[in-house]
């Protein structure tokens, strides 16, 4: 069977021997041939798509290997093909996004699940930390902190921000425990880029509670109120959820 080793991009498994198990060539040019393979991570069984070039050069050519199909021969690939990398899906579909969320909040958490489909971690991180940063300025009173408001550090530093709406009761309180993901030194991906995978899924799991409480269940709670008045008044079309 046909194999090559690469980072898997599904475990995150350094190194991990893949086997390819059906494949695709095109030629966007003359002297170059692309070929995607379909291929199974031995650790953990995840399909990934690998990218493979082949330069049509009279030496090394897809015939001259495994008869222009990968998943045909045996052996190691890259003694043949050059790895350029795994196609990345635009959307990670292990990782939900809420419904309901303002645009650059939306926009920030998949950039942030993206970002975590790659094994890049501190990235993904700097995005959910950005996505919790705008919707939590939303909740934060306009009075200012000697009239009971938070002062100028809660307004800009995230870990203070949710200190205070904890404590005032601006947020709910069963998620304070998740926020532990949020240090006070700020070092969870935008300084000290040492986050691993276990790091970023806590941020995933925090970002995801607190804004389905935020924004997705209130949001819901409207719609169905809309279509029980719909229902009521013997209107037309009901409110979509």
């Amino acid at each position: 069977m046909a194999e090559f080793v690469a980072d898997c991009p599904r475990c995150s498994t350094r190194g991990v021997t893949f086997v390819v198990r059906g494949d695709m060539s095109s030629k966007p040019n003359e002297w170059a041939t692309v070929i995607e393979a379909f291929s199974i991570c031995r650790i953990c069984g995840g399909g990934s798509i690998g990218v493979f070039h082949v330069r049509n050069n009279g030496r090394v050519t897809l015939e001259a290997t495994h008869s222009g199909k990968l998943s045909s021969g045996n052996g190691m690939l890259l003694d043949h093909y050059r790895f350029q990398g795994f196609l990345i899906p635009s959307t990670n579909l292990n990782i939900n996004t809420p419904d309901h969320l303002p645009k650059n909040v939306d926009q920030c958490f998949r950039e942030g699940a993206t970002c975590f489909t790659v094994g890049a971690w501190n990235a993904s991180a700097a995005m959910f930390r950005l996505a919790l940063d705008l919707a939590t300025k939303d909740r934060l009173p306009d009075k200012e902190a000697e009239e009971g408001g938070p002062n100028a550090k809660q307004r800009k530093v995230l870990f203070d921000r949710l200190e205070f709406l904890f404590g005032a009761g601006l947020l709910p309180s069963d998620l304070r425990e998740l926020a532990d993901c949020i240090r006070e030194d700020g070092n969870d991906g935008a300084h000290d880029g040492t986050l691993t995978k276990a790091d970023a899924e806590d941020l995933i799991d925090f970002a995801e509670a607190l804004l389905e409480r935020v924004y997705t269940e209130p949001a819901r709670i409207e719609l169905a109120k809309a279509r029980r008045i719909e229902r009521r008044s013997g209107g037309g079309a009901l409110p979509a959820s």
